[in-house]
């Protein structure tokens, strides 16, 4: 019997698995055990399942608000048209303060520290769109590619804004259906502001609105148009600025162009020749507004050669429709000062860092240091974070991928992979500096670049001013010149010069990483949905239904990782920095993450600890040696998972730069 028992009872789990459709053996897990502690539930068909979706949202359109869902008419092309569905952010508001949790929690924060929100004080919200792909990308059509555009609060704080459910998804539309649209993306954007700030059920900005808190108390929110933050396809569809295909690429500048070296057609590739905030003639939001307002009048006189001229000279690309246009948003829309680059994108997506790194190793090849070739083997020896275990480091130096880099003169791989290898590459390039001392220029230009990057990785960590950042940036660009690297400086050298004005006016300088990172929850739903006659309204049904659910939780330590103050996830058999103990000669104390665990709500970590070694904070690493001694440490007193590698006896760790 007892030899028999078990036997069934692994036929009865294997028979459940082949008889039903394919889920992961986790998700199943997850599901008996649901059953096992709720019982089985008394609708099972996925009609049910659809109903049962819809109606869970369906309970918040009794709020004073308006409906969850709205349907707007937008102009098409071709003089037609068309109803796009839309959420109501007011609504969406109204659930996620009542169902408590995370969001909740950002702005019960936010309240503490700032005060409530007034007519005089209103909140500012934050608008992102972008791209992304559900489904394989490499097939022939892309019919599930969308357009997505997420708000938060400026409130909120950076360190909150970096978690994925502090974003509310309030538009997701394919973007074969955006691209029918008279303007694109900015007809849909001034659509969504009208909506939410000129709607018939509500006034934020004048009256505020009322949201029910979880114990029933209210609260009256007020806010306002704060700023937009995207990369910079995103920007031109939002703004219809030409951006690098005009003359004028620069929304915030009047006298800056980009020049195509000789022999160059790419407009990528176009440089600019600043080097300094004095070189730029900053254009305000009075000047940008008459700017597309001339060229609109322009419209009814110019012949069409003409205007196509006009749209060049002035950057813009004409519509009548779109955000530029609107009469309704005119009294609060500040076009130069809410345009914010974002500096994930300028950095390290084809960006500054993957041009910089990319120069120095081919610095040190024509000076015969075969750097390329050693760094496959070199970058085998160092750990990442579990959390960035995708970046397959090795990977990026293999010899096919080497001679991608060097044909295109920078490091073709994702801004991911780009933040995690460069303090490493970092270290190497220090290592080897004073073999070559004829490379002084190409070293410090290098380094100047990291310098900046580690500023902006610094911004909501520590404080970190504006004219700081621009100073850095005025070094790290002149160095480029020094470096005789200025035919490399595309436009996206030009975005760090105006990186310290918008970290002056907000305090805060929000990098794309955390909404690349909400695209997942949209792909992970949009991605199983076939029946695209529905695609929308299916996809909304999920992915709002998912975050109200997943928002009412909360997560802070599992038996795999922890959640750290600023957002990010410290994994079992990482190795951290932690607060140091009293006794400890070291600036901080490490230790190696042995297990995540729960006392009475309030969580830990198991750490053995490393005894301290030595601390270059020039050269971002500390050394540490091996012992024999566990500490149980708070969840709040760890400061950052962390790069490292081993050593004889210990280990050697890269020193993030805002614990420097």
């Amino acid at each position: 019997m007892s030899a028999s028992q078990p036997s069934k009872k692994l036929k009865g789990l294997n028979d459940l698995r082949r008889q039903c459709p394919f889920v992961t053996k986790q998700a199943l897990s997850e599901i008996l055990q649901y059953v096992e502690d709720h019982g089985v539930p008394d609708a099972k068909s996925a009609k049910s399942m659809r109903r049962s979706a819809v109606a869970d949202l369906q309970q918040y359109d009794e709020c004073a608000h308006g409906p969850m869902f709205i349907t707007e008419p937008m102009l098409c092309q071709d003089g037609s048209h068309m109803p796009v569905c839309m959420v109501n952010l007011l609504t969406f508001l109204y659930a996620a303060v009542k169902v408590g949790g995370h969001f909740y929690e950002c702005m019960q924060s936010a309240f503490d520290v700032l005060g409530p929100s007034s007519l005089e004080a209103p909140w500012r919200l934050i608008m992102y769109s972008d791209e992304c792909l559900p489904a394989n990308p490499l097939a022939a059509h892309a019919r599930k590619k969308v357009w997505c555009t997420y708000v938060s609060f400026k409130e909120f704080g950076q360190q909150l804004l970096s978690k994925e459910d502090s974003w509310l998804p309030i538009f997701v539309q394919r973007s074969s259906t955006v691209a029918e649209i008279e303007g694109h993306m900015s007809q849909v954007i001034k659509h969504l502001l009208c909506t939410i700030f000129h709607g018939k059920m509500a006034s934020p900005q004048h009256l505020g609105i009322m949201l029910d808190k979880p114990d029933g108390s209210k609260w009256r929110l007020y806010f306002t148009l704060g700023y937009f933050i995207q990369d910079g396809a995103s920007q031109r569809e939002c703004f219809t600025i030409k951006g690098d295909s005009g003359s004028k690429f620069c929304l915030k500048c009047s006298n800056q162009v980009a020049i195509l070296l000789e022999g160059e057609t790419d407009e990528e590739k176009a440089v600019c020749k600043a080097t300094k905030k004095s070189d730029l003639v900053l254009t305000s939001n009075e000047e940008c507004l008459q700017s597309w307002d001339r060229l609109h009048s322009r419209k009814a006189t110019c012949t069409a050669k003409d205007f196509k001229l006009w749209e060049q000279a002035s950057g813009w690309t004409y519509t009548p429709h779109g955000l530029m246009g609107c009469a309704l948003l005119r009294d609060y829309f500040q076009p130069c000062t809410m345009f914010v680059h974002d500096w994930m994108h300028a950095t390290c997506s084809s960006g500054v860092m993957n041009i910089g790194l990319c120069s120095i190793l081919e610095a040190f090849q024509t000076e015969g240091l075969q750097l390329w070739k050693a760094m496959q083997g070199y970058m085998a020896d160092w750990t990442l974070p579990r959390a960035f275990e995708s970046c397959k480091m090795a990977d990026i130096f293999s010899a096919a991928r080497v001679a991608a880099h060097r044909q295109a003169a920078k490091m073709k791989c994702q801004a991911s992979d780009i933040l995690c290898i460069y303090t490493i590459c970092r270290y190497y390039v220090q290592l080897f500096a004073s073999r070559v001392p004829q490379l002084q220029k190409q070293v410090l230009a290098f380094l100047a670049i990291c310098t900046v990057l580690d500023t902006l990785c610094s911004i909501g960590k520590i404080q970190v001013l504006g004219r700081d950042l621009d100073q850095k940036v005025e070094v790290a660009l002149n160095a480029f010149i020094e470096a005789n690297w200025g035919h490399l400086m595309t436009k996206k050298f030009h975005w760090l010069l105006h990186m310290g004005d918008s970290l002056q006016e907000l305090q805060q300088l929000l990098p794309c990483w955390c909404m690349e990172r909400k695209h997942k929850q949209v792909t992970a739903v949009a991605t199983k949905i076939t029946n695209l006659k529905y695609f929308e309204q299916s996809v909304y049904t999920e992915l709002l239904g998912e975050q109200l659910h997943r928002m009412g939780r909360g997560t802070v330590c599992t038996s795999n990782f922890v959640i750290l103050q600023g957002g990010a996830r410290a994994y079992r058999n990482d190795v951290v920095l932690f607060k140091a103990e009293e006794t400890s000669s070291a600036k901080w104390d490490c230790g190696h993450l042995q297990a995540p665990f729960k006392i009475d709500g309030k969580a830990f970590c198991l750490i053995q600890v490393y005894s301290f070694g030595t601390y270059k904070p020039e050269k971002f690493f500390a050394t540490w040696t091996n012992q024999d001694r566990r500490v149980v440490v708070p969840v709040a007193e760890i400061l950052s998972a962390v790069t490292y590698t081993c050593l004889k006896d210990g280990i050697l760790t890269l020193i993030p730069s805002h614990l420097k």
